[in-house]
């Protein structure tokens, strides 16, 4: 066990190193598929917007930025906790142009700006494996032979919207290298139960943390599930 915290927080600290070298020297190379490129170009020249939903793996913190080539304004569901002191990429460089954040613990739970940046057509990033805001709002799934929390708010607005979802996992690759993968799309999501898409989150992140075990950062017990 001692190995493999090891190896797990190793990989971790290059994963920051990657994003202070982003932010300050402007190097790093994020590579995506044109098949996905395109496809995401796509569904966002439907006018619906775009709801990008990643979690804690990979290169996560500063990989999602070459979302960029979609020319849409990118706009991402994040609290920053009281006293937390780390910078993110954006904050190494005067020159990066932030993302436009929105808090999921203000008022309605940032429900008003997130579809109102999905109705004027731009694209919306969320933690899929992170509850933040409403508790309450929130399914369980399985994940590894247990069951955890996974927030539902996202995916009842795009049923609602009918907002294409993409689940997004930025594995590292190398030295500020990273790979985007795009395991699930789903695109015809008027009306479906929002519990489907929660689902298949679940299984997909299994399947990443299965085949990148040493990528998948989550510093909690996910399965500590509150009493009822």
């Amino acid at each position: 066990m001692f190995r493999h915290t090891y190896r797990l927080n190793f990989t971790f600290g290059k994963v920051l190193v990657d994003r202070a070298v982003r932010g300050i020297v402007g190097l790093g190379k994020v590579e995506a598929s044109l098949e996905d490129t395109q496809h995401f170009l796509q569904l966002l020249d439907e006018g619906r917007g775009l709801i990008v939903i990643t979690a804690h793996v990979g290169a996560w913190q500063w990989a999602m930025s070459e979302l960029s080539f979609t020319g849409r304004r990118m706009h991402v569901l994040y609290r920053r906790d009281v006293g937390d002191v780390d910078r993110q990429y954006f904050e190494h460089s005067e020159e990066a142009e932030p993302p436009h954040f929105i808090d999921p613990c203000s008022d309605f739970g940032g429900v008003i700006e997130i579809m109102a940046a999905l109705k004027a057509g731009e694209v919306v990033c969320a933690m899929g494996d992170r509850v933040m805001g409403d508790s309450g709002n929130t399914v369980e799934a399985p994940l590894f032979d247990g069951t955890i929390h996974l927030p539902l708010g996202p995916f009842v607005i795009a049923a609602k919207l009918g907002t294409p979802v993409a689940l997004v996992f930025v594995p590292r690759t190398g030295p500020c290298r990273a790979q985007v993968l795009v395991p699930r799309v789903f695109e015809e999501t008027q009306g479906i139960d929002p519990k489907l898409m929660v689902f298949g989150l679940a299984r997909e992140l299994e399947k990443f943390a299965q085949e990148n075990p040493y990528q998948f950062f989550n510093y909690y017990d996910l399965w500590d599930l509150p009493q009822a």
